[in-house]
């Protein structure tokens, strides 16, 4: 009995060694516990189960099964048609936006640098590789962003502007949002004409930041609308359509959804000759000039200061900033969501005042040099404090020289007609993002009125000089051509003689204004800048609002490890050193006594 003992306690002590050695090597070689599709990461087999229970004592938690595609597994090339859609239904390659709370239907974000009719459209264009490969990883550079935070991989698709951001595609072996290891792409043909797939390798790479586009998510998870791939085959020709959707997780665009779109010809067991496709627009045309009204009464002068925005429930006041997509109207928008606003209703962006306290309407509150930080937002915080919108940072400015158009301006004029009413004239208004600059002010620098700008208005009590004066203005030239900027501020007035409001440096000209940015001069007013297209979460300072996460940092979709398994693996390797032991020691006993 005692040699039965002893041969058991040994062959215990081995395989509690084995095992313990089996769970360090997955955990230090990232190996999954499940069985991927992708032949290059493969698991060890654990028929009786031993191995799995053994994690879930210590606190390991499995990620979800994934089911197994059934059919023949394509594997080659898909190599991409480039969108047509200069008019009429989209076809070919192309991505749409889909606000938060949306689904298949939309509502779509309306992406102005789109060459799309339908501006809900972003085209796309077939990268070197020729599209998406099924035999292997495209995966990202290093590094993965240009000078300016834009997205660099060109493998699958080109790198495509998206509200003056580039963004690129690529497959990973490892999420570089989520950090999890992830298998190689899959597409399947059913036999029947349908196509199923897995793509959680997919993501994006945008403003400095890694967004993962795949479904389903690398965890294996489906949240939000994301949805899995399908789509159609015909054998004979080898044409095909798949598409899928990926809700974002974490960070500035987080609970946005990506749909994407692919259309070409499949290529088996190889990669085809890189296929480019220039991105050309056409210039912006300038609108006809209208005269700007004239405003009458008593000027007042001195700092309208601004009251901070308050928009927690469904009221909303304050001080805010509304973005009015193309075609809509101030009243009644359609308004773009920002999801870095503080504000429940995200199509309000909250405001807070800058360290003059406000607008003054006796000094230009002018831009600093540089008028950008190192991540190309916007730095002046003289008006209103800078702001994310989209995970970019805006700042206000009144100049002598309009920074977008470089033609002169005028101080801000803000006029108390006697009856309450507050007409003016703020053509020094601008906002900087992304290293660009755009007039926001109402009447243009030129005296004209473009799209939905609309002057300044609004209401003014003598006594108590509260205030509230509102203005839009139509971005015209740029990436957002055609989006107007809704300026609501609300304070209280104070006159010149008690308000203090610095006047700019004198370092600060009209030249310094103009020297960080590349723009066109004149009627013409495009802003884009090689080092300016776009700035990130990853490259500012100031924390997040609104639950996104701060700087490059995603919120982790996949399985983590449990901070107890280092240890238990420890205890699970001496308990087995301290059995393989026992029984040399009971047999050295025995003699003894």
């Amino acid at each position: 009995m005692s040699t039965l003992r002893t041969t058991r306690d040994r062959r215990f002590a081995r395989l509690t060694g084995v095992l313990a050695g089996a769970l360090t090597l997955l955990v230090t070689t990232g190996a999954s516990l499940s069985s991927p599709e992708d032949h290059a990461v493969r698991s060890l087999p654990d028929p009786v189960g031993v191995v799995g229970a053994l994690a879930s004592n210590v606190g390991l938690q499995p990620g979800p099964v994934r089911p197994a595609a059934g059919g023949q597994a394509l594997k080659g090339l898909f190599k991409l048609d480039p969108a047509s859609c200069a008019s009429g239904p989209a076809s070919g390659s192309y991505f749409r936006m889909i606000q938060p709370g949306g689904g298949a239907n939309g509502p779509f974000i309306e992406n102005n640098t789109s060459a799309c009719g339908d501006k809900t459209y972003t085209d796309l264009a077939p990268g070197r590789d020729g599209g998406l490969s099924t035999a292997g990883y495209q995966p990202n550079p290093d590094p993965a962003f240009d000078s300016s935070g834009g997205g660099t991989n060109d493998r699958i698709t080109m790198p495509k502007d998206f509200f003056g951001a580039k963004f690129s595609t690529s497959t990973n072996p490892k999420d570089p949002q989520t950090g999890t290891n992830v298998p190689a792409p899959s597409i399947t043909h059913d036999g029947a004409g349908h196509l199923s797939g897995d793509l959680r390798a997919f993501a994006a790479a945008y403003q400095r930041q890694h967004f993962n586009q795949g479904a389903p998510k690398p965890d294996g998870s489906t949240p939000g609308a994301t949805a899995l791939p399908g789509g159609t085959y015909d054998p004979a020709t080898k044409k095909f359509t798949i598409e899928w959707a990926s809700t974002i997780v974490g960070g500035p665009f987080n609970n946005f959804t990506g749909k994407w779109h692919f259309t070409g010809t499949f290529q088996p067991g190889g990669t085809a000759a890189a296929t480019t496709q220039p991105n050309v627009l056409s210039p912006d045309s300038f609108p006809a000039r209208v005269t700007a009204a004239q405003t009458g009464g008593e000027q007042l002068k001195g700092l309208f200061r601004l009251t901070a925005a308050s928009c927690s429930g469904a009221q909303v006041s304050g001080s805010y900033f509304r973005m009015i997509q193309p075609g809509g109207a101030a009243a009644s928008g359609p308004y773009l969501q920002n999801n870095s606003s503080a504000c429940t209703d995200k199509s309000y962006t909250d405001l807070s005042p800058g360290k003059d306290g406000g607008l003054s309407t006796t000094a230009f509150q002018a831009q600093p040099n540089p008028p950008f930080d190192a991540g190309n937002g916007g730095a002046n915080d003289k008006i209103t404090m800078p702001k994310e919108f989209f995970g970019a940072k805006f700042a206000t400015a009144t100049n002598p020289t309009d920074p977008q158009t470089n033609l002169a301006t005028a101080l801000p004029v803000i006029t108390h007609d006697g009856k309450g009413k507050l007409p003016g004239d703020l053509r020094a208004f601008a906002a900087a993002y992304q290293g660009q600059h755009f007039n926001q002010g109402a009447p243009k620098p030129d005296g004209s009125t473009p799209g939905a700008t609309t002057l300044p208005s609004g209401t003014y009590d003598p006594a108590t000089k509260k205030f509230a004066v509102e203005w839009t203005s139509t971005i015209v030239g740029g990436p957002f051509n055609n989006f107007t900027g809704k300026w609501h501020f609300e304070g209280a007035f104070e006159p010149a003689a008690t308000a203090a409001v610095p006047t700019a440096p004198a370092a600060t000209t009209p030249t310094s204004t103009t020297t960080s940015a590349t723009r066109a001069t004149g009627a013409a007013t495009s802003a884009a800048s090689a080092a300016g297209q776009q700035t990130t979460a990853a490259s500012t300072s100031s924390p997040r609002t609104a639950g996104a996460t701060g700087g490059g940092a995603m919120a982790r979709t996949g399985p983590t490890l449990h901070l107890g398994l280092p240890a238990a693996l420890i205890g699970i390797g001496l308990l087995g050193r301290r059995l393989g032991r026992r029984p040399d020691r009971i047999r050295t006993r025995g003699r003894r006594s």
